[in-house]
């Protein structure tokens, strides 16, 4: 398994939403709970007045998220959401027969 490189994920994600209006830029590193972890941001205008927010807190040490939080505002007809995502792993375990 490859060391967690932030950087390295928002190139990849910029390269992977190229041409659809979307970028994609580590901001910082912070700690969630007791793990620190890399925030990426996203922002991706959709047309038809559609923007989004995407905000993904990762850390380096397992590379799953803990935390996303989108914003998304659909122009005058539609208006605006929030959403707020926690990602628990407490219960979560590899199959018995794992390697």
């Amino acid at each position: 398994m490859q060391p967690y490189d932030p950087k390295k994920r928002a190139q990849g994600i910029t390269e992977s939403t190229a041409g659809m209006g979307a970028t994609c830029r580590h901001l910082r590193n912070e700690n969630v709970g007791n793990e620190s972890a890399a925030v990426h941001a996203k922002h991706e205008n959709l047309g038809d007045s559609t923007t989004v927010d995407d905000t993904l807190w990762v850390p380096k040490s397992r590379g799953l998220p803990l935390r996303q939080v989108i914003e998304m505002d659909m122009g005058e007809k539609f208006g605006k959401s929030h959403t707020d995502v926690r990602f628990d792993y407490a219960y979560v375990n590899a199959p018995a027969d794992a390697r």
